[in-house]
């Protein structure tokens, strides 16, 4: 739940943040809302993936934060690290 989710990012450091934006209809939108306006976590990347999310989604996603929906949900674990570390790889520049 968003609030299982605050507590638990608020309270640790995290490097990235990693989620299906399309999760319990607008569940996944209300977390990436709350990551990146406030002012706790709001530097933390947010990498989001989905399979159902429409354009718009996306669109509204992208304004308000979110980097990346080019991962591939069917990946391997090894093959997820290596997409999310050419993601991280693009903003430390």
């Amino acid at each position: 739940s968003l609030g299982d989710a605050s507590g638990k990012i608020k309270n640790d450091q995290y490097d990235l943040v990693l989620f299906d934006i399309s999760l319990g209809g607008d569940e996944g939108m209300r977390i990436l809302k709350w990551v990146k306006y406030d002012e706790k976590t709001k530097r933390v990347p947010v990498v989001i993936f989905t399979e159902n999310a429409d354009e718009k989604m996306i669109e509204q996603a992208k304004e308000i934060g979110a980097l990346d929906f080019g991962l591939n949900t069917k990946s391997t674990t090894k093959e997820l690290e290596e997409q999310i570390k050419e993601i991280l790889s693009k903003i430390k520049k």
